[in-house]
Order: C-alpha cells, then sequence, then structure tokens
C-alpha cells in the first residue's frame, strides 16, 4: 500500500498522473484540490478525470482509493486545518 500525495491534481499533467497511478489498486491517492467546499473540489476531480479517461463519474471516487483534501498549496499549511 502507498500513500501518494497529489497538488495539481487538477491540472494536465496531474490528471494524467492520477489516472495513471489509480490502475494500480495498491495506491491510495490524497489530492489536495482548490474550491469552496468538498463537494465542489470531488466533482471538480470526477470531471477532470471522466475527461481525460472517458468514463470515471463521481460515484467511481467512494469505490476507489481516492481521497480528497480541500486546500491551497499558497496557503499555509496547504490551507488543510
Amino acid at each position: 500500500m502507498k500513500n501518494i500525495l497529489i497538488t495539481g491534481s487538477t491540472g494536465f499533467l496531474g490528471s494524467f498522473l492520477s489516472l495513471n497511478l489509480l490502475s494500480d489498486p495498491n495506491n491510495y491517492l490524497y489530492l489536495l484540490v482548490r474550491g469552496k467546499s468538498e463537494r465542489e473540489c470531488a466533482h471538480r476531480v470526477a470531471d477532470i478525470l471522466k475527461r481525460v479517461s472517458g468514463g470515471f463519474d463521481i460515484y467511481s471516487l467512494k469505490k476507489r482509493q481516492i481521497f480528497i483534501l480541500k486546500g491551497d498549496i499558497s496557503d499555509p499549511y496547504l490551507g488543510i486545518d
């Protein structure tokens, strides 16, 4: 089992990297995402992954080892409490 933190997961490179890492069921991804709410962040991730994979949806996030962290890399402590 590997715990992997990815910043920029909704960007071009980060989205393909995240999708690639999801192919290994032993990877647990912690994605730092900017947004107003955790729900908005989850929808952003699902939309991006759907675009790059061609069939990913919001409900797949719950079935996989993806954990969304609402935050911002420019904030102290990544904006995480």
